[in-house]
């Protein structure tokens, strides 16, 4: 993934549709919610005047609800296949209806969220989009033509891993014991 960085000094409001749950890689106990959201706000940043919505399942609302701020929209859905996805598009496209943004920035690398790209691009706003511990899809990373990836905690030891499990992915690798 190519990292372009467009900061966040002057670039107007922006509406933040969180996917806290892909941005975690899944996992979202409360140590990894809240190590995932601060440095999402460290690293992306939520200005006056933005609007930021997170919607998870009810399975992680213990986790997440003392993590997100009272500034951010948050929303719980029913634990099911892709309904968090689901709810956050519907919020993210009732959004860019009623209010124009300048930025619409998607923190997910879920492909669902084509969709509300090409939304955000047919409205003349510019889409930012912002991994995490998951990988991104490549039509989703087509439509935006801003995008960068958070440094995680862990993701150094994670990469690792990959290798030494996948000697022929790069890096050396020492060969299993006899």
């Amino acid at each position: 993934m190519t990292d372009i960085y467009p900061g966040y000094w002057n670039r107007g409001r922006a509406l933040h549709v969180i996917d806290l749950e892909n941005l975690a890689g899944g996992r979202l106990g409360w140590r990894r919610a809240r190590e995932t959201w601060l440095t999402y706000e460290r690293g992306i940043g939520i200005q006056n005047g933005d609007r930021a919505v997170v919607v998870v399942s009810t399975m992680f609302a213990a986790a997440v609800r003392h993590v997100v701020p009272s500034y951010v929209r948050l929303k719980f859905c029913p634990p099911g296949p892709d309904a968090a996805d689901r709810l956050l598009q519907e919020l993210a496209a009732a959004e860019i209806d009623r209010t124009r943004f300048a930025m619409v920035i998607i923190a997910s690398g879920d492909r669902s969220f084509v969709g509300t790209a090409e939304l955000a691009r047919s409205r003349g706003m510019n889409v930012w989009l912002v991994a995490g511990y998951a990988s991104v899809s490549r039509k989703l990373a087509a439509v935006c033509p801003l995008r960068s990836r958070l440094c995680l905690p862990g993701q150094r030891r994670a990469a690792k891993r990959a290798t030494a499990m996948h000697p022929g992915a790069g890096g050396s690798a020492a060969a299993p014991a006899a």
